[in-house]
């Protein structure tokens, strides 16, 4: 797994609607990394009882989204495995974390810029929150701001 925005999902048109429908609207990101990649047994009869409820629309629509990917090509620190991980592994491991996390964070800026209607508008919202804010008040960093 990359960092976000870096796969098939669309976080320009999330943001967007998401801020069309409950501004002001905060966004968390969380990178998962570290893991082997999931294949998903769409096919098999037994696999896919778990989605008996399913309707074939989002079936079809997943199906289209997933061809839309590709394997990550990029190189990829994996672990997977029960009990204590080796020293070297937990620091390769916190350097990709920090590097997934840098580049997701790079990625959310830009988007929420978009979606927000430009830099300007951005800062200018982020300079009134913070002028309404009494002294003393934490004040978290904005994205795109």
């Amino acid at each position: 797994m990359g960092a976000a925005g870096e796969g098939v999902v669309d976080f320009k048109a999330i943001l967007a609607k998401a801020r069309e429908i409950c501004p002001p609207l905060a966004v968390f990101i969380k990178p998962i990394t570290g893991r082997p990649p999931a294949i998903l047994p769409v096919w098999d009869t037994e696999f896919m009882k778990k989605y008996a409820d399913a309707r074939a629309a989002d079936f079809a629509r997943f199906l289209a989204l997933a061809k839309k990917g590709g394997p990550y090509e990029r190189p990829m620190v994996t672990e997977d495995v029960p009990g204590k991980t080796a020293e070297a592994l937990t620091a390769a491991l916190t350097y990709q974390q920090r590097e997934h996390m840098e580049r997701a964070w790079s990625t959310a800026k830009r988007c929420w810029t978009w979606a927000c209607g430009g830099a300007a508008e951005v800062a200018e919202r982020s300079a009134r929150r913070n002028r309404s804010r009494p002294r003393g008040y934490p004040v978290a960093a904005p994205l795109g701001g």
